[in-house]
């Protein structure tokens, strides 16, 4: 059978299988749809039981979660008009094909990403004259777990500091997970007895202590104090796995909603660290993970905020870009996987390329293998599925959209742009990925297309099309996160058995200066992030009593086995480690002391506070900028500022862009700051006064939002060229705007 028969051949099959509401399916549960038995469970959060394989997904709905119930479906959690909902792979197009279903998805999982450190952001001259030190706040961690027996998080009289803690790792009847509650906690210190809740990796343990430890000295706080140290904890272990090396993005928005339920019940302000990140998404803040901190922490919402990475891919080559043009209608991007030992099974060894390129481009995408075997193009609107003995390849390129039994490519229903997903993997335990180069060629009149490596268990990065900046990871590229960079404050510290170590024998780096790992910006949408810097350079923090550096997963596993304690710090209670999963939590601990003050702060009063307390030198250079943000993390100064006000916005609903339009419009509006918000709802109709389709019907926070309409009604069914009426109705306001759709160009 030839390639381009091979194609069509697919997209039959999958018109006959996902027949409906196809565009309704990202482009990884499209793949379990097709294939639902070939598919790794622990790679798509499925779940065996007795009766069936369960997996959870993000859905989208256009109004009430409730529906979504009253069909049958159980939601584990929801936030607004996003939930989380556990059904059986088999009856995953059945949730799809809902009316009321917007988008249905499984992104890829995020990974992962003090001693001298406190004295640089100033936290110590903080606590010293100003006496602040996160009364009355919650810090609330999103990680691979705490270490209750830890004395960094008790009280001087032995008991715990942390108020909860969810274990999503073990089964139980608190969203899945296991709930320990402080007097659990208490109790089990008092009387010796052992509680199932570990953190085998340290990550979340050491983070939590960045954040609100208190260095473990009754008559002061220790040199590892942490920012906070005072702060009520709230720990969410949101792993699967005791390495904590993947946190599936359902897991963090449960763990999101139980957070934001426990401070409500409390009635304390809260900050919620996730030193976690991942590429898999658009990068403009529309990523599911994204969109629910948005309406979480959204403008004119009080005593809650959200902390996240720039990322740890500062000085790899995971983004590249290429433009398409009349002139230019074929580029190249190329990746180098270098050579690798292949692990034993299936669907070990991937890589996993995400790309995404304007509503209004049309790009074709064809794969090149090291060997020069070449397959596609895959035009927009199709899916090419080919297993060869240089590794399996799939390519889904566009969003679905069914009418009359035809399919058409379509946009994504959150920022209006197309995306192609390539997983090129070891589908037959013989034929993995083959190591050397691979060439993404797309073809095209029109459009810039950003693509970056979304996943890859060998190492390597892209050569032809690299680009160095736009490697914020998700969710750190959502509008209303406080996304956080990283700079050194340490370059040499002795270990526990006395050694002198550094990591730069070198002298190539100076106190100061940006970490090199420290991912940059801007977002996608041209966005400045990080907002500001932290230390996050081999940072002294709690050591997890559970995290042994010789067992696989710790992150104090030492560099060099010539030194097995390099990073245990003198005492064995406290270990180092890098990344800006280290410089998140000093951002989210000042934000507790922030809040000690303000209670009532909105996030983006936080923001404006820490942007415009920052530090700047020359290493930072003019500010803000895509590295450094608005510059160093400077405590003493932020709490030295009042918040600002918030200008309220007004209703408004934008004129319809473009207009005439072709492909998609945009439909811009803005919401104001209200004390209780109402559902917004935008719909189309025709000139005789007939619904065409429901655009959004959603409960959004005040802001600036955007919306898109490809031209097709409710059913999938592309309408006729004409004159069209765009309405906004929320609350009181309505308003309408008039479009002209010129139908779909082929």
């Amino acid at each position: 059978m030839n390639r381009l028969k091979h194609i069509v051949t697919l997209f039959v099959l999958l018109a006959t299988a996902l027949s409906g509401q196809v565009h309704k399916l990202g482009p990884r549960l499209t793949y379990v749809s097709q294939h639902p038995l070939k598919v790794k469970d622990e790679h798509y959060n499925i779940r065996k039981s007795a009766a069936a394989r369960n997996v959870d997904v993000i859905v989208t709905v256009q109004n009430d979660v409730d529906k979504l119930r009253a069909e049958g479906f159980k939601v584990v959690s929801h936030i607004g008009h996003i939930a989380v909902v556990r059904c059986r792979v088999s009856e995953i197009d059945e949730l799809a094909r809902l009316p009321f279903v917007i988008y249905v998805e499984n992104p890829l999982p995020n990974k992962p990403l003090l001693d001298e450190s406190g004295p640089a952001v100033r936290s110590v001259k903080s606590r010293k004259e100003l006496g602040i030190t996160g009364r009355g706040s919650i810090v609330s961690i999103i990680d691979s777990g705490i270490d209750w027996l830890h004395h960094d998080f008790r009280h001087p009289d032995g008991s715990t500091r942390i108020k909860y803690v969810l274990d999503l790792s073990q089964s139980g009847s608190v969203y899945g997970g296991v709930l320990y509650t402080e007097q659990d906690i208490n109790t089990a210190l008092s009387t010796g007895t052992d509680l199932a809740l570990t953190d085998g990796s340290g990550h979340g343990s050491h983070v939590t202590g960045i954040a609100t430890g208190d260095g473990s000295n009754d008559e002061e706080y220790g040199i590892y104090a942490g920012m906070a140290p005072e702060a009520d904890i709230i720990a969410v272990k949101a792993t699967r796995d005791d390495e904590g090396s993947e946190f599936q993005i359902p897991d963090q928005i449960i763990a999101l909603a139980f957070i934001d339920s426990i401070a409500t019940v409390l009635d304390q302000p809260y900050v919620v660290n996730l030193s976690l990140g991942g590429h898999s998404g658009a990068h403009d803040g529309t990523a599911p993970m994204e969109r629910i901190i948005d309406s979480l922490v959204g403008r004119g919402i009080s005593g809650k905020a959200v902390v996240t990475v720039s990322g740890n891919s500062g000085d790899r080559e995971i983004h590249a870009k290429a433009s398409l043009s009349q002139d230019v209608t074929s580029a190249d991007i190329t990746f180098v996987a270098n050579d690798y030992t292949p692990q034993s099974g299936t669907q070990n060894d991937r890589i996993i390329f995400d790309g995404w390129y304007g509503g209004d481009a049309k790009v074709g995408v064809k794969i090149i293998t090291p060997n020069g075997n070449s397959y596609g193009p895959v035009l927009p609107g199709n899916v090419l599925d080919e297993e060869t003995n240089e590794g399996a390849i799939y390519v889904w390129n566009g969003f679905y959209n069914t009418g009359d039994g035809d399919y058409e490519q379509g946009i994504n229903p959150f920022n209006g742009d197309r995306e192609f997903f390539i997983q090129i993997f070891d589908q037959n335990a013989s034929q993995p990925p083959q190591a050397g180069e691979w060439t993404l060629r797309l073809s095209g009149v029109s459009g810039t297309v950003d693509v970056w490596i979304a996943d890859a268990s060998m190492p390597g990065g892209f050569v032809k099309g690299n680009v160095d900046h736009g490697k914020i990871s998700i969710p750190g590229t959502a509008q209303n996160v406080i996304t956080v960079g990283a700079f050194v404050t340490k370059r040499t510290w002795i270990d526990l058995d006395g050694n002198n170590l550094t990591y730069d024998p070198e002298n190539e780096t100076d106190i100061g200066d940006l970490a090199d790992f420290s991912s940059n910006g801007p977002t996608r949408d041209g966005r400045i992030k990080p907002e500001v810097n932290a230390p996050g350079q081999i940072i002294a923090s709690t050591k997890s009593s559970f995290a042994d550096p010789s067992v696989k997963g710790s992150i104090f596993t030492p560099f060099n086995k010539e030194f097995p304690n390099a990073l245990i710090a003198i005492g064995g209670e406290h270990g180092l480690s890098s990344g800006t999963s280290m410089a998140a939590p000093h951002v989210a601990g000042a934000i507790a002391l922030i809040y000690e003050q303000h209670p009532q702060a909105t996030a983006s009063q936080i923001k404006d506070i820490l942007t415009n307390s920052a530090h700047t030198d020359n290493q930072v250079g003019m500010a803000p900028n895509v590295d450094w943000g608005w510059g160093k993390l400077d405590i003493y100064a932020a709490l030295k500022r009042l918040p600002g006000e918030e200008p309220p916005l007004n209703y408004s609903l934008a004129d319809a862009f473009p207009n005439p339009f072709t492909s998609k419009v945009e439909i811009a509006f803005n919401l104001p700051v209200r004390e209780s918000e109402e559902f917004t709802k935008i719909t189309v109709f025709n000139a005789l006064g007939q619904h065409i389709r429901t655009v959004a019907w959603e409960r959004f926070s005040a802001g600036s939002y955007s919306r898109f309409w490809d031209g097709y009604d409710d059913e999938g069914r592309a309408v006729s060229s004409g004159i069209y009426f765009i309405r906004l109705n929320s609350g009181k306001f309505s308003r309408i705007k008039k479009v002209c759709f010129l139908g779909h160009t082929m």
